[in-house]
C-alpha cells in the first residue's frame, strides 16, 4: 500500500532539500578560504565568545564553523522529524488497513455501521451492538402474524381441523416464507397420509360412531411462536389421530425458517460445538421435573427428532409423551458457548410477533392441558386483555352469575349445551365484543 503523503510531508522534504544545498555552498566558501572543514564526527567547539578577536580570515571562519554547526542540529531534527512522519504514516497505514477489513466484513454480513472521519474510520454508535443475546448486533423488527387454515387432509372421512401462522409486512417480501410454512404443514400431513389410507381402507363401509375415521389438527399458540425480519419459528402442537385414539397422537410440528428466503434451519446448524449442545439439552430434559420419568431416563431418544423454535426467551423444544406433548424452555445464556455463527444471528434477530387483527380463527394464549383448561381469543385480541377478562369473569364479583361485562366484553357461562349456571359451576365462558371473541375454560 502507498504511503499517504500531505502538504506538511512535502514541506518538511522541501526543507531539507534546502538546507543540503545550503551545506554544500558553505562547504564551497570554506574551500575557497582555504580553510579546513568541520567533520562531523569532531568534538563539539565551546561557544564562540571571542568573535571580535583574530584575524578577520579567523573571525570569518569561526561564523562558518558555527553556521555548520547549526546547520547539522537543524538538518538532523528535519531527518529525525522525517522518519517519525514516516514512522507515523505506516501506523496509520496499518490502522486505516485493519479498519478497512473490520468494514469490509460488516459489509458482507450487511451490518455496515461505519463512517469515515479524516484519514481514520470511527464506528458509529448507533445502529449496531443493541439487542444481542449471544450474538453481534443484528437489526431485526417484529414482523405481523395470522392465522391461516390448516390445509384440507387429503384422505377420506378423515376430519380437518385448526390453523397455523401466516407473516405480513408492508414492505418486506415474504411470500417464500408464507410457501414454507404451509408446505411444512403439508409436509407433516403427507407424514401421516400413508397409515391414515391403510386405516381408512380398514374401516369402509363401517358405520363409524363420529361420522369420520380420525382427524389432523393444528393449534397456533402464540407463546410459541417468534416472527421478525431475520427468522420466522413456531412451535405447533399437533394431531394425527385415528379413532378410537391411539398412543402418540399428539405431537409437535417445529418449524424455522430464515428471512426473506424461506430456506428451512435444522436444530444442529445451530450450534459449532453440536455434541457438547445436545449433552447440554440431554441434561435439560433429564433434570425436567415436569416430563414424565420415561422421557428423563432417556433424554437422547426424546432429542433424535426434536422439535423445536427459536423464542425471544430461549430455544423452546417439543417433547412427545403417550399422554400429552410439553415443551421445555432452555435459556439461550446457557447455550451461547456453543452456538454457531448462524445461530447467534438467529437468536439475536427473535421477536415477538405483532399479531394482526383476525376473527376468522382461534389461536392460544394458553394451550389446553390435560385437565382440557385453556385460553384462546381471535387475533385481533391480545393476550393480555384476554388474561383480564378471565380473571374478571373468575372473580367474586361474576363467579356467582352466568352473565357478567368484563373490559367491554360480554361474556356468558357454558356448559353442555346450557348457558343457565353460573361461571362457578360451569368453569367455561364465551366472551363477545362486536366481532371480537375470547374462549376460556379453567378445567
Amino acid at each position: 500500500m502507498e504511503l499517504i503523503s500531505t502538504g506538511e510531508d512535502e514541506d518538511l522534504e522541501h526543507g531539507v532539500m534546502e538546507a543540503l544545498c545550503v551545506h554544500a555552498w558553505r562547504t564551497q566558501q570554506l574551500r575557497r578560504l582555504g580553510l579546513p572543514q568541520v567533520s562531523r564526527t569532531s568534538p563539539p567547539t565551546s561557544p564562540i565568545t571571542d568573535v571580535s578577536s583574530g584575524s578577520p580570515d579567523r573571525q570569518q571562519a569561526v561564523r562558518v564553523e558555527g553556521n555548520a554547526r547549526r546547520e547539522r542540529r537543524g538538518r538532523s531534527r528535519a531527518l529525525h522529524l522525517m522518519r517519525s512522519k514516516s514512522d507515523d504514516k505506516a501506523l496509520l497505514q496499518q490502522r486505516i488497513f485493519g479498519q478497512a477489513l473490520m468494514v469490509a466484513a460488516m459489509v458482507r454480513a450487511k451490518l455496515t455501521c461505519a463512517a469515515a472521519a479524516g484519514f481514520t474510520l470511527v464506528l458509529a454508535a448507533t445502529g449496531c451492538g443493541s439487542h444481542s443475546h449471544a450474538a453481534g448486533a443484528v437489526r431485526a423488527s417484529s414482523l405481523g402474524v395470522v392465522s391461516a387454515a390448516t390445509p384440507r387432509f387429503p384422505v377420506a372421512r378423515f376430519l380437518t381441523d385448526g390453523s397455523f401462522p401466516r407473516v405480513r409486512d408492508g414492505k418486506l417480501g415474504l411470500g417464500a416464507v408464507n410457501l414454507a410454512l404451509r408446505k411444512a404443514v403439508v409436509s407433516d400431513q403427507r407424514a401421516f397420509e400413508p397409515y391414515a389410507r391403510r386405516y381408512a381402507k380398514r374401516v369402509a363401509g363401517r358405520r363409524l360412531p363420529s361420522g369420520y375415521a380420525g382427524y389432523y389438527d393444528t393449534e397456533l399458540v402464540r407463546p410459541l411462536v417468534s416472527a421478525s425480519t431475520v427468522v420466522v419459528s413456531a412451535l405447533i402442537p399437533r394431531t394425527r389421530a385415528v379413532l378410537p385414539l391411539q398412543p402418540r397422537a399428539f405431537g409437535w410440528l417445529g418449524i424455522t425458517f430464515r428471512v426473506p428466503s424461506g430456506r428451512s434451519v435444522a436444530l444442529p446448524e445451530l450450534f459449532a460445538q453440536r455434541a457438547k449442545a445436545m449433552r447440554l439439552l440431554e441434561a435439560q430434559i433429564r433434570t425436567d421435573n415436569g416430563l414424565e420419568p420415561s422421557v428423563r431416563r432417556h433424554p437422547a431418544a426424546a432429542l433424535a427428532r426434536a422439535q423445536f423454535a427459536l423464542l425471544p426467551s430461549g430455544l423452546a423444544l417439543g417433547v412427545a409423551e403417550d399422554a400429552w406433548p410439553v415443551d421445555v424452555l432452555v435459556p439461550y445464556g446457557v447455550l451461547g458457548p456453543y452456538l454457531s455463527r448462524l445461530g447467534r444471528k438467529l437468536v439475536a434477530g427473535t421477536r415477538w410477533p405483532d399479531f394482526r387483527p383476525d376473527r376468522e380463527h382461534f389461536s392460544y394464549c394458553r394451550r389446553p392441558d390435560l385437565s382440557g383448561a385453556e385460553l384462546s381469543a381471535t387475533g385481533d385480541v391480545p393476550c393480555a386483555t384476554a388474561r383480564q377478562v378471565e380473571a374478571d369473569i373468575f372473580s367474586p364479583r361474576c363467579g356467582t352469575r352466568n352473565r357478567c361485562v368484563a373490559l367491554g366484553f360480554t361474556c356468558l357461562a357454558y356448559w353442555d349445551g346450557r348457558y343457565d349456571r353460573p361461571f362457578e359451576y360451569t368453569h367455561h365462558a364465551i366472551c363477545h365484543d362486536g366481532r371480537r371473541r375470547i374462549v376460556m375454560d379453567e378445567g
